[in-house]
């Protein structure tokens, strides 16, 4: 899964994050120089070492999402849960903000919004690697008219 999952500012500030291992915030700086200060923010993605690095701009709020995980993890539905996590964050979090003369002045706390974030995520991603179940013969239209055949 997931090494990091962090919330930051275009200003360097952390505002949330959540680590699954050991692992250092100097990752989070790698992203910001390797990519946001050299503007090459078209790009989805980024992979350092075996560390591949996603994110997502929140442009209007100067905020950055991003996760960062192990590339031979290759996993699935990444950018749901960045998207899923900035929609959210920006719904329940971002508005409880205090900014006074452009500084953040009190930063809510994310920790129960970020597990339900994952909790969300994860059903989806359940749901989409699962798919529909398959049918059973006779429910299909040639099963059906063999049936019907055989019944004759």
């Amino acid at each position: 899964m997931f090494d990091l999952i962090c919330i930051f500012t275009t200003g360097g500030i952390v505002v949330w994050f959540k680590s699954f291992c050991t692992i250092s915030l100097d990752l989070m700086n790698l992203l910001v120089k390797s990519v946001l200060l050299e503007e090459k923010t078209s790009m989805s993605q980024f992979v350092h070492q075996n560390y591949v690095f996603k994110w997502r701009l929140a442009n209007q709020e100067k905020l950055i999402f991003a996760v960062v995980y192990q590339e031979v993890l290759q996993l699935a539905f990444v950018d749901e849960y960045l998207d899923i996590l900035r929609d959210h964050y920006l719904k329940h979090a971002f508005p409880r903000f205090t900014i006074r003369d452009g500084l953040y002045a009190d930063i809510p706390s994310y920790d129960e919004g970020g597990n339900e974030v994952m909790r969300k995520w994860q059903v989806k991603k359940d749901e989409k690697e699962t798919g529909s179940p398959m049918r059973q013969f006779q429910s299909t239209t040639k099963g059906k008219k063999i049936v019907e055949d055989q019944k004759k």
